[in-house]
């Protein structure tokens, strides 16, 4: 679908961050011992993680590379209780990480570093709705 963000509505600007960025991997598409199925669409997008990266997915969306945090575990995993364990991102820890990002950058700023670091530019929390979009699973290297 052909997005012209420059003049949508914040429906359709929704819509389509839900569309390139709300994802779930695979394994939490399934029953397991934290969560119920996480309902999908049939749709499906290429994504890569990194052998070090955890719950962390990096694809192509306009030219640009971004890294989604919290997608789920790799294709060979199983959630668990333990910290991390599950793949998924909390929203309390998102926003924790949020506020964190911005004290770095104030420090950073203030030191005149010459380093800065990755920039959030929002944070996703998906709702479970019977007939909507909640994730979309990924292929690819995983």
């Amino acid at each position: 679908m052909n997005w012209d963000l420059a003049n949508a509505s914040c429906s359709d600007i929704e819509q389509w961050l839900l569309a390139q960025f709300a994802l779930i991997s695979y394994p939490h598409t399934q029953a397991n011992a934290l969560h119920d199925p996480i309902w999908i669409d049939a749709r499906s997008v290429r994504a890569v993680r990194p052998p070090t990266y955890g719950r962390t997915v990096i694809v192509e969306c306009l030219g640009h590379l971004f890294e989604i945090k919290g997608v789920g575990l790799r294709l060979d995993a199983h959630p668990t209780q333990e910290p991390y364990g599950s793949g998924l991102l909390s929203l309390p820890t998102a926003l924790g990480e949020l506020f964190t990002q911005s004290l770095i950058e104030g420090y950073l700023r203030a030191e005149t570093s010459n380093f800065d670091v990755v920039e959030c530019l929002g944070v996703i929390q998906c709702k479970r709705l019977a007939h909507s979009v909640s994730g979309l699973k990924f292929h690819g290297m995983s």
